[in-house]
């Protein structure tokens, strides 16, 4: 936010002076999407095989898709329009197929041609960064659309806004649901991101106390929806606990989860026709204790053949129990680079079939008034077993969904108060440039305006900072151990994708409305 503060302090000319006197513009424009490129960057190196594209490859890579960027913007405003209608919302398209020219031209045709797994890495980031692109025209039509209505049409029509919210999350989570543990972070950080700043937009925009209420009250209304289901998952027990829950029982949830852990895999060496899976590897090196370590190394089906630094693979190793969906979570698991296997296929275990054995009972018959012998049918030793072992698995997979859907509401949280009270400031800061005369927001503005804004934001963070409180006290009584332990493993193991995508997403949306962009939101309407 700093930095797309800084690119505001470029001075620019009015846009009525055509694209030929607004050189600066285009110095503006190349160091912009020279960072959203490094922005995108950083999110491809965190998706894809590991070296695959270095820093002087991303610096390239980042230079030539801003430098295209522009030359093909400057070519359009000469040839048709200056500043182009919408041009930076049209022009997301162009430039995401230039990153991707870019990106597969450094990467070296023949190393793809040498690997498919590097070929489908890229493909589902191609995937996803087309989707964010979705997300990225539809959010500018709702404001179109809102800033043109007054009163009681923005109270009715910000209703609206939950619904596109979760239509597009429902999108961007299927296309990333094979990459498991980004799913939480690349939802929350393309969705919520956008969602929170155009809270910010609209709270500006609104005549109506009301609304601002309802749009409050609205956007809390999954953080209540996520804790009723943490809450409501049955409670798991720990096999070594006598029946005893975890939840009830335990100071720490983790404490007792390794424990059951340890217990299912043991059972799925030695029972039959398991039906769940949980990975046991993760796709970036974590570090690890001695002890956490000689756990996971204990849980791996087999030896697993080492494979080349430039081979590393963030597909899962399937062991037992847990569907491919973005709800069910993965064991987070260290990575020993030299050790990790480009590809794993998990074999069904096949033994035979457990025969149901007959046992003489004696049952009081009451016709003769006598007991007799009766063969009746009694479960093997084995079903007994099979039925324990699938207990210990429905444990393990309970647990992991119940962390899963903690680490989700933990990250939106987060940015739902950061962000607005970044905005805050930012918006305080960008009212005294001389380039605010240039953004509609901020060109009519007086200092009593900019006052209410500012308060007006700062109290929805507020609000969402108690809620942020709120929420980590439920999780340690729930959990035993301190949430924002968890919270801090997300941003730092993904550093990458975190900083990427609020890299991309903070100058796309704090520069969208600039008047030489030409994102009229009145356009349409006139």
């Amino acid at each position: 936010m700093a930095a797309a503060l800084a690119v505001d302090c470029i001075p620019l000319r009015p846009p009525s002076d055509g694209w030929e006197a607004n050189y600066l513009l285009w110095i503006r424009v190349f160091i912009t999407m020279f960072i959203v490129s490094i922005g995108l960057a950083l999110q491809v190196h965190g998706l894809v095989t590991r070296n695959s594209i270095s820093n002087i490859a991303a610096l390239g890579i980042s230079i030539g898709s801003a430098a295209t960027y522009v030359a093909v913007s400057i070519t359009s405003a000469a040839l048709i329009k200056f500043p182009i209608p919408f041009g930076y919302v049209l022009m997301v398209g162009p430039y995401i197929s230039i990153f991707a020219v870019f990106t597969v031209f450094t990467i070296g045709f023949p190393v793809l041609a040498n690997s498919p797994e590097l070929r489908t890495q890229l493909l589902s980031q191609g995937m996803i960064i087309a989707t964010q692109g979705l997300v990225a025209v539809a959010y500018p039509i709702f404001s179109a659309v809102f800033i043109r209505l007054t009163g009681i049409q923005q109270t009715i029509f910000v209703l609206v806004m939950p619904m596109i919210k979760f239509i597009t999350k429902q999108i961007i989570a299927r296309t990333v649901t094979r990459i498991h543990e980004y799913v939480g972070p690349i939802v929350v950080l393309s969705v919520d991101v956008f969602n929170v700043y155009y809270i910010a937009i609209c709270m500006q925009a609104t005549t109506s106390m009301l609304t601002t209420a309802i749009i409050i009250v609205s956007d809390s209304f999954h953080v209540f929806l996520a804790l009723r289901d943490i809450f409501r998952q049955k409670k798991v027990k720990n096999p070594n606990q006598d029946g005893r829950s975890v939840c009830a029982k335990t100071t720490n949830y983790l404490t007792d989860l390794k424990v059951s852990i340890e217990s299912g895999f043991k059972a799925s060496q030695t029972s039959a026709g398991l039906a769940r899976r949980v990975r046991i590897l993760s796709p970036f090196p974590l570090q690890l204790s001695v002890q956490s370590k000689a756990l996971l190394d204990g849980l791996k089906p087999g030896k697993l053949q080492p494979s080349s630094l430039n081979q590393l693979s963030w597909r899962s190793v399937q062991s037992f129990p847990v569907e491919d969906s973005p709800s069910e979570a993965a064991i987070e698991t260290h990575h020993n680079l030299a050790k990790v296997p480009t590809k794993v296929i998990a074999k069904r275990q096949v033994s035979p079939a457990h025969w149901i054995t007959r046992a003489r009972t004696k049952v009081f018959d009451i016709n003769s008034f006598g007991w007799k012998s009766k063969r009746t049918l009694a479960p093997s030793a084995a079903m007994v077993a099979k039925a324990l072992n699938h207990e210990a698995q429905e444990t393990v997979v309970v647990s992991l969904r119940t962390l899963f859907h903690s680490e989700y509401v933990l990250l939106a949280e987060y940015i739902e108060f950061i962000l607005p009270m970044l905005y805050s400031l930012y918006l305080a800061a960008l009212y005294h440039l001389p380039v605010a005369a240039y953004y509609p927001h901020t060109a009519s503005m007086t200092d009593a305006k900019l006052k209410a804004t500012v308060v007006s934001i700062f109290i929805f963070s507020v609000i969402e900072f108690a809620a942020f409180v709120g929420l980590l006290v439920l999780l340690k009584r729930k959990f035993g151990y301190s949430p924002l332990h968890q919270l801090a493993f997300v941003l730092e193991m993904q550093f990458c994708t975190v900083q990427g995508h609020l890299i991309v997403w903070n100058f796309y949306i704090l520069h969208l409305t600039l008047a030489h962009y030409g994102v009229d939101f009145n356009a349409p309407f006139q």
